[in-house]
């Protein structure tokens, strides 16, 4: 299992809310459903500090390496999500890559003297390879195991992939913080639109 990546400090950069390390990824290609998509990963620099976000790496490494195999790595996680969350066979093409991926060498737990009462458990991949197996391995986790968990955001400009981990299966949102949010503003603003309209 990858670090505990839903609790670090984070920046603005990245998006993290919907509910698994894998789909999250998947997030760094915003506003999927628009004209205009947000790519967040521009460059090696950018994956490496969505990464160290993730708890998946140390600000000091990995080293560089090409950025091409990782996005085509989020894209496949992404169409594989996409499917199910429609009740569509996924791709075989996409299916096989996230295998490949998952079943390359991932980073190694390792014990890190911290200081007193400190986590002294921490995972952290030494190659970009071994970030992008434990995020492939992830994908074959949720989408694997909760298939009829795996939702595509109602947020017309958004349609990211995310698991629905709320009690009655009724999410939505891939974020109530962002997207969710935005929606509830334009239903008030059109309601309140159309009351100021009725009015004599």
């Amino acid at each position: 299992m990858v670090g505990d990546w839903r609790r670090p400090q984070r920046s603005e950069n990245f998006r993290w809310g919907n509910g698994r390390l894998a789909f999250a990824y998947c997030a760094t290609l915003g506003d999927r459903g628009s004209a205009t998509p947000i790519e967040r990963l521009t460059s090696v620099d950018a994956l490496l500090l969505w990464a160290v976000e993730a708890q998946l790496a140390d600000p000091a490494g990995p080293p560089p390496a090409a950025l091409g195999p990782a996005l085509a790595l989020r894209e496949a996680i992404y169409a594989t999500g996409r499917a199910v969350s429609l009740a569509e066979q996924p791709d075989g093409d996409d299916v096989a890559l996230v295998n490949d991926w998952a079943g390359r060498p991932g980073a190694v737990p390792q014990l890190v003297v911290a200081g007193p009462g400190q986590p002294y458990s921490r995972i952290r991949a030494t190659s970009i390879d071994q970030i992008l197996a434990d995020i492939a391995r992830d994908a074959v986790d949720a989408i694997g195991n909760s298939p009829l968990r795996v939702r595509r955001c109602a947020a017309p400009t958004c349609r990211g992939v995310f698991l629905d981990d709320s009690p009655a299966a009724t999410r939505r949102w891939c974020s109530m913080s962002t997207c969710g949010n935005r929606s509830k503003k334009a239903t008030y603003r059109q309601q309140h639109a159309v009351d100021a309209g009725q009015r004599p």
